[in-house]
């Protein structure tokens, strides 16, 4: 799994998805909506819960809530900046992007991704989804928290293990997939192997040959859950169905926003709505794709994996174990949202001591 994610071409795929996504949205409610920053975390480094609700002026307030009302079509000429706040670094924000499996619940796909508007960065890190976190339960991987706990659990525990909390979230349903992939008409893509498997317990059954070919929505379905062959004469695991999915997204995205699919934006946003759940208003989203719509994708768009053992165990079960010292450094460097320097005492990392029991790094062990 690290070599994988070690990789940029491969990390970059959900998040590239997610910010594409939000342009097309942003395309289509531009003539509708203000355009306005999203609100800071209320979890500040210092701990002072120093909320910030960035506001228009009054006169500018009324007229963009009179302008959703009436849903005229008068657009902000300006895109209003972050002012400054006590503990947070100006135009920085974290967001949090997940996507569930579709069998198990379980989140596949967790990153935190660090939007600098001033400097016109995106950094991104893949969390592993067996990387160990404090929970009370049998079953300590951060994959399983949405699941049981749901989103404010899943969002402490990012938290937790990385010193930032998240200022809003994106997640993604896959059943999204197959519906776009046929409002767009079909998605080529180039299948790498041929892809036989059978599984009534859960309805699914993958017959696809390997190529380049035109894939329509349920093809594609078929495509992003696959892992391995009945026969077993193909088997790639989670960290390749993963890898296969990313590249399938990116292709995804990039042929949603051609040309030829400007005229089906509306059927767009309607599947963007019914799959993509965000606390980001559509403001927020156009106010990004603004701020940001000048980045240059091969230099300052940065990806990283959480640093860990990857070959961690515990109760028979693999873990990936966190390593609190690089993350402090890769955090520090890249993603720290705050004027403050992130320190051990911010991050509560789980691990396994030479005699097998599990301790943290700071805090109180859950359970």
């Amino acid at each position: 799994m690290g070599e994988w994610l070690s990789d940029p071409k491969n990390q970059r795929r959900l998040v590239i998805l997610a910010i594409l996504l939000v342009l097309i949205i942003g395309a289509v409610i531009a003539l509708r909506l203000y355009v306005r920053a999203p609100a800071y975390s209320s979890e500040s480094k210092t701990g002072e819960g120093s909320l910030l609700e960035l506001f228009l002026s009054d006169e500018e307030t009324e007229t963009a809530e009179e302008t959703e009302e009436t849903e005229t079509a008068e657009v902000s000429e300006e895109a209003v900046t972050a002012t400054s706040v006590e503990g947070r670094k100006d135009g920085v924000y974290t967001i949090m992007v997940f996507g569930e499996d579709t069998s198990s619940g379980n989140t596949d796909t967790i990153m935190l991704v660090s939007l600098d508007t001033v400097n016109v960065t995106i950094n991104a890190v893949s969390i592993p989804r067996d990387s160990m976190v404090n929970i009370s339960s049998s079953v300590k991987k951060i994959n399983s928290v949405y699941q049981t706990s749901g989103l404010e659990a899943l969002m402490k525990q990012v938290a937790n293990i990385t010193g930032i909390t998240p200022d809003a979230y994106i997640k993604i349903e896959w059943e999204a997939i197959g519906t776009l992939v046929d409002a767009i008409g079909g998605v080529y893509f180039d299948i790498p192997y041929d892809m036989d498997y059978d599984d009534p317990a859960q309805d699914l059954a993958i017959h696809l040959e390997s190529g380049y070919q035109l894939l329509d929505g349920d093809m594609a379905m078929q495509l992003v859950r696959w892992r391995k062959n009945n026969d077993g004469s193909v088997s790639v695991g989670d960290v390749g169905r993963l890898a296969i999915q990313h590249d399938f997204l990116i292709e995804v995205a990039k042929q949603t926003l051609s040309l030829s699919n400007l005229d089906k934006l509306d059927e767009l946003v309607q599947i963007f709505n019914a799959n993509v759940e965000t606390d980001l208003t559509l403001g927020n989203m156009l106010w990004f794709a603004s701020q940001l719509s000048s980045i240059d994708l091969d230099s300052d768009l940065n990806f990283f994996t959480l640093p860990g053992d990857i070959d961690g165990e515990y109760n028979g079960l693999s873990y990936v174990i966190l390593s609190p010292e690089e993350i402090i450094e890769m955090m520090n460097d890249y993603f720290n949202p705050y004027t403050e320097e992130i320190t051990e005492d911010d991050l509560q990392i789980v691990y396994v001591t030479e005699d097998g029991e599990l301790t943290i790094t700071h805090g109180i062990l859950a359970g």
